[in-house]
């Protein structure tokens, strides 16, 4: 008879069988755990915050060319509506201390390009002949030692474009500029100053013509074109696309305007800057529009920037900035930025904290890509992209400009007070503007007097020595100027 304390027969081999199974079951079990644990803790090392998904954002850098402060609606302009522009604010952030490498195009884009101030790559003005450019003790093109976004990008597995002006090298007499591959482009289209013309826009060798195929109207249009094309095919694989159109740079011609070629003062009217602004503003929307028909709206995220502040400034087109192209005070350098990414950028935020630098996007682009720094350089740049997802950030180190080493450079004459000491260095609130010899000495407080009227050098000695200091310590710091006299002897740079 059987009472609960009975234990039945046990068969000790098929026990222990059974306990070898189960111990290796285990053993296996544990080792995937461990696997996906080592998995993740990689995701969470190596992914920039916000970009924790397996697929990638696309990212579209659409760059206006000199664009004024207050040349859209967004920024209180008022020419003409640009209601699609204004979206992208409403829709994303908008930022209101925001500057560019350099008042003038070709540093500027190299800014961008390389995470690096333009004077370390002997660029300081823009890119012309050949004689122009030692005139402006500067090279002939960007040396593709240079750090590059489309490079770093390309090796982390994104499919690259530039579609629209590069200005780092090509064009006039200046025929042995890299290719875009050399700076890590799959695919271009690039104006006359290039180092690959697009002949659909250059059936001559200047910057626009009535014999091109795409009309100068029509160019921004062919760019965005250009650029959806390039994303439709990739699809799968994470894009980033330099979308650089040459709007809204002079010469404005807009479809109503008489098409021969005339010099540029013709064609700079405020009629005719109008028409180019609208379409301008018309295209920005067929972009968006051509994501979402894509599908990849809610994966892409677009900046929008300038290169350099406005000429001619039409007396309001930097929002009452002193300065504009080709100065260093605000008018020059400050300029709309807008960030938009549905889901992960606040909409209808505004960033007037944060001061973001164009020589930022660099490393602001590898943390939302997942893209290694370029390995060797000390950029100039910082990650200031937690500004993009609602943070205000400070930076680290102070930013500086320089733009003017002598007399063939390009000045704004509209108003006396618009051409700037040549050197310049933000530090907080503290802006300080001083010629490369000492003098001038300029000190404005950004806080309380943006539009630069007051010099309070006077009244802070202390400030304005340690920042004067500073800004002639970096200036002294960059490589030597490039130096030849054209064959005629002469200095004298031909227009830009």
């Amino acid at each position: 008879m059987k009472n609960e304390y009975d234990l039945p027969a046990v068969n000790f081999q098929e026990q222990r069988a059974a306990h070898l199974v189960n111990s290796e079951a285990r053993r296996l079990r544990y080792e995937r755990e461990c696997s996906m644990v080592f998995l993740i803790l990689l995701l969470v090392l190596f992914l920039p915050e916000g970009v924790f998904a397996a697929e990638r954002p696309n990212i579209i850098f659409l760059l206006t060319d000199d664009m004024g402060y207050a040349d859209v609606g967004c920024y209180g302009g008022n020419f003409v509506p640009t209601p699609n522009i204004d979206q992208l604010a409403r829709e994303g952030t908008k930022f209101r201390q925001f500057y560019v490498a350099a008042p003038v195009c070709s540093p500027s884009r190299v800014g961008y390009l390389t995470g690096m101030f333009p004077g370390r790559w002997r660029i300081t003005n823009y890119l012309q002949t050949r004689a122009g450019n030692r005139a402006s003790e500067q090279v002939d093109f960007l040396d593709t030692n240079a750090p590059s976004i489309g490079r770093v990008l390309k090796a982390a597995g994104y499919a690259t474009g530039h579609f629209g002006k590069w200005h780092m090298g090509g064009g006039r007499d200046v025929t042995n500029a890299p290719p875009f591959s050399a700076y890590g482009f799959d695919e271009h289209a690039g104006t006359w100053e290039s180092p690959e013309p697009d002949p659909n826009i250059t059936a001559t060798n200047w910057i626009w013509s009535p014999f091109d195929t795409v009309k100068r109207w029509n160019r921004t249009a062919y760019f965005v074109d250009k650029t959806l094309d390039f994303l439709g095919r990739h699809q799968g694989q994470p894009c980033y696309v330099d979308l650089w159109p040459d709007d809204v740079h002079t010469p404005w011609v807009p479809e109503f305007s008489t098409h021969e070629a005339h010099p540029r003062a013709h064609y700079e009217n405020e009629k005719n800057f109008k028409a180019v602004l609208e379409e301008y503003d018309k295209q920005v929307g067929r972009l968006v529009a051509g994501l979402k028909d894509l599908g990849i709206e809610s994966n892409t995220i677009i900046i929008f920037a300038s290169d350099n502040g406005p000429l001619p400034t039409l007396g309001t087109r930097t929002g009452g900035l002193r300065g504009a192209k080709d100065s260093l005070y605000e008018g020059g350098t400050r300029e709309p930025l807008i960030v938009r990414w549905p889901g992960h950028v606040p909409a209808g935020r505004e960033d007037s904290q944060s001061v973001v630098c164009g020589v930022d996007f660099l490393p602001m682009f590898c943390q939302l890509g997942g893209a290694a720094l370029p390995e060797n350089y000390k950029l100039d740049g910082e990650d200031l992209s937690q500004a993009f997802f609602g943070a205000s950030v400070t930076r680290k180190n102070p930013l500086y400009w320089e733009y003017g080493r002598n007399e063939t450079f390009g000045y704004p004459m509209e108003t006396p007070d618009e051409r700037s000491p040549n050197v310049s260095t933000r530090d907080g609130k503290w802006k300080l503007l001083v010629n490369a010899d000492g003098s001038d000495v300029q000190l404005y407080d950004l806080d309380t007097d943006p539009r630069e009227t007051t010099n309070v050098a006077g009244q802070n000695p202390g400030i304005a020595k340690r920042l004067k200091d500073a800004a002639l310590k970096w200036r002294k710091s960059l490589p030597g100027g490039i130096h030849r006299k054209s064959a005629g002897g002469a200095e004298v740079a031909p227009d830009s």
